[in-house]
């Protein structure tokens, strides 16, 4: 449950509430669920050509890089979120191929 919240927070630019459920216990490791996406994230997807598979797979690193927040990725680093997390496709936070 926290974890879904944190990636709203994520995705809706929150930073303070994403600190607030990282220090509550959120998952750093969420997976993005099946929530509708912004049309960053559906450009980003159609451009990757894999809608379905980067819905589910990206984690709140991830969103936190795509969205650009960076107090959110140093709080998620610092709380241990892996950096080397991969999708399918061999993307991390850091590189996409």
């Amino acid at each position: 449950m926290l974890g879904e919240q944190l990636m709203r927070a994520i995705k809706s630019h929150d930073p303070s509430k994403a600190h607030l459920l990282i220090e509550q216990g959120a998952d750093v490791e969420a997976v993005a669920s099946s929530d509708p996406w912004t049309p960053w994230e559906n450009f980003k997807a159609s451009l990757q050509g894999n809608h379905e598979s980067m819905r589910y797979e990206l984690r709140a690193l991830m969103v936190a890089v795509i969205e650009n927040d960076e107090r959110t990725v140093r709080q998620l680093l610092r709380h241990g979120a892996n950096v080397n997390a991969k999708t399918r496709d061999g993307e991390t936070a850091l590189f996409s191929p």
